[in-house]
């Protein structure tokens, strides 16, 4: 086995904390949706980020401004980029 890194997007950034949203299906029915709120430093900016999440507990240990690289899948709809964490 290699020690090398799993290829693909990651996003480096400060952990912020975890966010809860209620939503609805087509059904009209209500589920919850998590995210990690993640706080991305460069040189010109700084952003705020919703990586979302299906396990939530996985962060539950980090606590806000902690370091967090995660493995992301990203993807665009109506001119908005959107991060899901790779699980």
């Amino acid at each position: 086995m290699s020690n090398q890194p799993t290829q693909g997007f990651y996003i480096e950034a400060s952990f912020d904390r975890i966010l809860v949203k209620n939503k609805k299906d087509r059904e009209g029915r209500e589920y919850k949706a998590y995210y990690v709120g993640v706080i991305v430093r460069t040189e010109s900016a700084t952003s705020l980020y919703q990586l979302g999440t299906k396990s939530p507990e996985n962060y539950a240990k980090y606590k806000s401004g902690d370091p967090l690289k995660v493995q992301v899948t990203p993807r665009a709809f109506k001119d908005f980029l959107y991060f899901t964490i790779v699980e």
